[in-house]
């Protein structure tokens, strides 16, 4: 009989313990802010949580998540999440209201104190791309009991002064090569944006003078995509990037790292740089990568990755020991 318990307590803690250690891997529907919203699950099932916040806004990041965060996953349970009026969760349903920045910092909200509770963990590790910095900055200000640290790829800081930077730095470029088809498309832009043309040639010239022209076969596309975009986010976009962050969040009581492109012309990576050197935080830290511009967590994907392993969770873990 005791050996019989001896085994059967054997077999309870193998099968138990190969359960735990077993990769997660699923897709969950969650009801939140009153809508359907779909988020993938992925990585160590008992290591820290880490919730991705995609750009855009309204670009979903579940298509490309192995490239984003499959080194994470070795360590973190990476959760991958569709925002409202944005792929599988759109699909799903749209939102009965227009999307705001605070709507959607509403809703990270919400999803964060769902995965506190689901996983059994007193803080969530916050990784925010583009648009997603500023969910996550609005986030880490206004909940920080529930952060264990704020992480920013690209981030949006001082949107429409870098835009203006952006356009005077095309316009220079255009006239030194004597480019009037440049010179004539960026006249006609103004920041804030007000419609998808702006848009469109803002980012076409960024991209030439990045090296990453778009091709010219893409052209009706990108133009068509960018239409539909701004009939749902132009305004929300706006809103969002009226005020820097610089006048609107100057402190946080949790950790903060930031990376950044050297070459990034979208978000400013020199204004954001001042923007970390003023923001107080009870740790911070700026990663460079000089010859990268706003796609980073594309083009340095894997670098990026292994920094937060090998640098930043050592960082955050010492610093809640």
């Amino acid at each position: 009989m005791k050996n019989c318990l001896c085994t059967l307590f054997f077999l309870v803690t193998f099968y138990a313990n190969h359960a735990l250690s077993q990769p997660l891997s699923y897709y969950d529907t969650l009801t939140i802010g009153g809508l359907k919203q779909v988020i993938s699950v992925n990585g160590n099932p008992t290591g820290p949580v880490l919730l991705f916040l995609h750009g855009g806004p309204g670009e979903s990041r579940i298509p490309g998540m192995e490239q984003v965060t499959g080194l994470l996953r070795t360590r973190f349970c990476v959760v991958m999440w569709d925002q409202r009026e944005t792929g599988l969760t759109l699909q799903l349903n749209a939102s009965a209201v227009p999307p705001a920045l605070p709507l959607v910092a509403e809703d990270a909200y919400s999803l964060v104190t769902h995965l506190k509770q689901k996983f059994n963990k007193n803080k969530i590790y916050v990784l925010g791309e583009s648009w997603g910095c500023l969910v996550g900055f609005r986030l880490a200000a206004d909940h920080p009991e529930s952060v264990a640290a704020l992480m920013v790829v690209c981030p949006v800081t001082d949107q429409q002064r870098s835009e203006r930077y952006a356009l005077d730095t095309i316009k220079t470029w255009a006239a030194a090569h004597n480019n009037q088809t440049a010179l004539a498309e960026i006249s006609t832009v103004s920041v804030p944006f007000k419609n998808a043309d702006d848009l469109y040639y803002s980012r076409k010239w960024m991209n030439q003078l990045s090296g990453t022209p778009f091709p010219a076969k893409d052209s009706v596309r990108i133009k068509e995509y960018l239409r539909d975009w701004s009939q749902t986010w132009m305004k929300p976009w706006n809103d969002a990037t009226a005020v820097p962050l610089s006048k609107s969040i100057r402190k946080l009581k949790i950790p903060v790292y930031f990376f950044l492109g050297g070459k990034d012309l979208q978000t400013n990576a020199l204004f954001s740089n001042a923007y970390f050197e003023q923001l107080k935080a009870p740790e911070k830290k700026v990663y460079w990568f000089k010859n990268e511009g706003h796609l980073l967590m594309y083009t340095a994907a894997a670098e990026v990755q292994k920094t937060i392993l090998e640098d930043v969770l050592p960082r955050v873990t010492r610093f809640w020991r």
